[in-house]
């Protein structure tokens, strides 16, 4: 049968829902049928490096540009093996010798030495000053020739006397560095979590107890002949304690050790007063034994981290006066610890070390004293030229230009370099008393490396890639 479109014969025009439901049988057309894929796939290559980018971009084309020949990147690959072998050279030798002599503390000392580049040593605390730095030195020596010597072998001397070098440049630089450590703010945080550990643990004083314990602190006052007028800081002791009481709550262990503060203050003073305020601390800390073991050991814990966050804070005042002050940091700093240090009083607050680092600090440092003379060959500031001496060093410099702008220029850059040393060096130190203040311990200087140091200066050296 003819199909209809293909017979010629014209069709008479039936309505689109009836002309395929005619009764006639209409066939579909066929189906087109793609040609066969061939049996053999193509072959590809694996992507690579040279699949980056397009054409134009790729590395392939970027490595054609360079014009180097097939051995020319040969070498230029060994080279590069050459150079991170040497990196790794101090970590992967000090390794092994801290491990083959973990029964000897020498050979451990000096196996960090040489994995850190003479930064570490692993010596216990006390250890001889003397030792440390033989060690260091000697780490940082057999690390560099290591380092040195993989990348070219006749060069291992130079590279052992650049290590050696190393650790005391570190250190130089290490000095200038902030030191790390909590905040003023995070030490007084701790102290509020652990006051609020304290009362948890039942330290909350009875409003009961609290007035019969302020009357028996009055009555002892008394019989030690406590004058309100003549000893002001007990007299601010018996009205802090009587408005907690005038509220009409129970008290905190951290008000009462508030009013524990305040009596100390007293017995820092002099005279009759420090030894009413010694008489307050003593029962103030009587008081406080009748509450359970745990919330007293909190107690203790707050009150020596609150007492190392005011150390903290007045050390940390001061650097931000430093800050603010019109005079150089160094100047400022070593005045206002001279005060400092004068003042016996304050001094009562800071621990023996601390007292010692307050001492140097005023008596001045000799790094910063030789800095900051140098200093002294800057052009002055603009409000210094206000003053006569502040003239005379600006005509100085207007005539120094005139016969001889280099030398001049010169001679300013190191004035500015090391006065800008100077007060660097001076505000880490202030810096460091301040963690040693929050933390209790002292602080050193920050090391301006991790704990394995690739020894980076010797094996640049020895591939040639350090400036002459």
């Amino acid at each position: 049968m003819a199909n209809w479109w293909e017979s010629g014969e014209v069709v008479e025009e039936q309505p689109a829902e009836e002309w395929w439901t005619a009764g006639e049988e209409v066939a579909a057309p066929a189906a087109v049928i793609p040609a066969r894929a061939p049996d053999v796939m193509p072959s590809r290559r694996a992507p690579s490096l040279g699949d980056i980018g397009d054409r134009a971009t790729g590395f392939r084309a970027q490595v054609a540009e360079t014009g180097m020949t097939p051995e020319e990147r040969m070498q230029a690959v060994r080279t590069g093996a050459q150079v991170l072998g040497g990196f790794a050279a101090g970590p992967v030798l000090g390794g092994a010798v801290r491990t083959a002599g973990a029964a000897s503390p020498a050979l451990r000392a000096l196996g960090t030495a040489i994995e850190s580049g003479g930064f570490r040593t692993g010596f216990a605390p006390g250890t001889s000053r003397v030792a440390d730095i033989a060690t260091r030195t000697a780490g940082g020596a057999i690390a560099g020739g290591a380092g040195a010597g993989v990348v070219s072998p006749e060069q291992i001397a130079e590279g052992a006397l650049i290590g050696a070098a190393v650790p005391g440049a570190g250190k130089v630089v290490g000095r200038f560095m902030q030191p790390k450590g909590p905040s003023v703010k995070d030490v007084e945080a701790a102290a509020k979590r652990k006051y609020a550990s304290s009362e948890k643990a039942g330290g909350v004083v009875q409003l009961d107890q609290f007035n019969n314990f302020i009357g028996g602190l009055k009555n002892t006052l008394a019989a030690e002949r406590y004058n309100p007028v003549a000893h002001v800081k007990i007299n601010k002791l018996i009205n802090t304690l009587e408005s907690d009481a005038a509220l009409g709550l129970d008290v905190s262990l951290e008000q009462l050790d508030t009013a524990r503060r305040i009596a100390a203050r007293a017995a820092q003073s002099s005279g009759k007063e420090q030894q009413l305020g010694s008489v307050a601390i003593k029962q103030i800390d009587q008081f406080a034994e009748q509450f359970p073991k745990v919330a007293r050991e909190d107690l203790e814990e707050a009150r020596s981290l609150w007492t190392k966050m005011s150390r903290g804070k007045k050390i940390d005042d001061i650097i931000k006066a430093s800050n603010r002050s019109s005079q150089e940091p160094a100047v400022f700093l070593r005045r206002k610890f001279q005060q400092l240090n004068d003042d016996e009083r304050a001094m009562k607050a800071f621990s023996e070390e601390e007292r010692k680092v307050i001492k140097d600090l005023a008596e001045g440092n000799y790094t910063v004293n030789a800095l900051a003379g140098i200093g002294t060959l800057a052009p002055p500031r603009i409000n210094e030229l206000r003053t006569l001496p502040g003239r005379i060093g600006a005509a100085g410099y207007g005539g120094g230009f005139f016969v001889s702008p280099a030398f001049t220029a010169a001679t300013a850059v190191t004035g500015y370099g090391s006065r800008a040393a100077a007060n660097r060096l001076a505000l880490m130190q202030a810096a460091r008393l301040r963690q040693q203040a929050l933390t209790g311990s002292p602080i050193m200087p920050q090391s301006i490396m991790p704990q394995v140091v690739p020894q980076v200066g010797p094996t640049l050296y020895a591939a040639g890639m350090l400036p002459e």
